[in-house]
């Protein structure tokens, strides 16, 4: 069976920036289509809402502009998944946040390096790709463990992050909405907590295609090897509640209870976030390397 290529959306009023875009990308295994206005581009979406990865989207055009396209992305039950990333010359932290508030995964400010946007799409494809097989892999399990009511559970690789944050997120109702938050914390705790990898090392590594690599090369080594992220699972009647916690020094988890900003234009970075739109309450102790994460029943 023939693997589906990402799908890239380019969204520009601009002929010579979508060109520009589509040489930027001439390299990447991605399938382009690209859209001359807003309303081009909703009508796309609209027609095939399953077809794209990610939205490359400038915000000033005509007819529609880019924000009123992304609202409607964020705001379309089929369409909402889609990573979006907006391009723009609005470079005032006003209108970054306006973008980021509307549902934008990534914003760009023009004139933009070709390895930034390289990266951030990147990462953007990876992240939707990562979405799409959890999502996949739960639709196919979820009432295999639905009489899980109390359980312990360790892990020190990113394999077995990934295979127990599937198990745990098939116990849920809504495993769907669950999968991709619980993965991004899950994997938080490995990387930036027993491995030590710190959030300007991560976007060097994202850059350079190397993060993934580093991951199990840290694992490997004797320092790190014996660390544990032990995660807690009960269920009742009333709730499910899971605590999650690393070996690590913790880190500053207040500033990523929200999109700084000065963080939009970043490769990585909104795993928290995610997180935060899958549980209905989560908490950070002490020095950020214990949380705990809940969904009412």
């Amino acid at each position: 069976m023939s693997v589906k290529k990402p799908s890239i959306l380019l969204v520009d009023d601009e002929s010579y920036n979508l060109m520009i875009l589509e040489e930027c990308f001439q390299e990447h295994d991605y399938d382009l289509t690209t859209a001359e206005d807003g309303q081009q581009a909703w009508a796309l979406l609209q027609a095939n809402p399953h077809d794209f990865d990610v939205v490359l989207l400038d915000w000033m055009m005509p007819q529609m502009d880019g924000l009123e396209v992304l609202k409607r992305i964020k705001a379309h039950t089929d369409l909402q998944h889609i990573y979006v990333i907006m391009q723009t010359a609005r470079a005032g932290k006003g209108e970054v946040r306006q973008g980021m508030d509307a549902g934008a995964y990534y914003y760009l400010t023009k004139p933009y390096k070709e390895e930034d946007i390289q990266s951030i799409v990147e990462t953007a494809v990876h992240d939707s790709q990562h979405r799409q097989a959890v999502q996949r892999i739960v639709e196919q399990n979820v009432s295999t463990f639905g009489l899980v009511k109390k359980g312990m559970f360790e892990y020190k690789t990113l394999a077995e992050c990934q295979a127990l944050s599937i198990l745990l997120a098939n116990t849920y109702p809504d495993s769907e909405k669950i999968a991709t938050g619980l993965s991004e914390l899950m994997i938080n705790a490995l990387e930036h907590g027993n491995l030590g990898i710190g959030y300007d090392e991560k976007t060097q590594l994202k850059k350079q295609g190397a993060w993934l690599s580093e991951i199990n090369r840290r694992s490997a080594l004797p320092e790190y090897s014996a660390k544990t992220v032990s995660v807690s699972y009960q269920k009742d009647a009333a709730a499910i509640r899971l605590t999650i916690e690393d070996e690590g020094a913790g880190f500053d988890w207040q500033n990523f209870l929200t999109l700084n900003p000065e963080r939009a234009k970043d490769n990585h970075g909104r795993g928290i976030l995610t997180a935060l739109n899958s549980f209905d309450k989560l908490e950070y102790l002490g020095t950020g390397n214990k949380l705990i994460v809940q969904v009412q029943l």
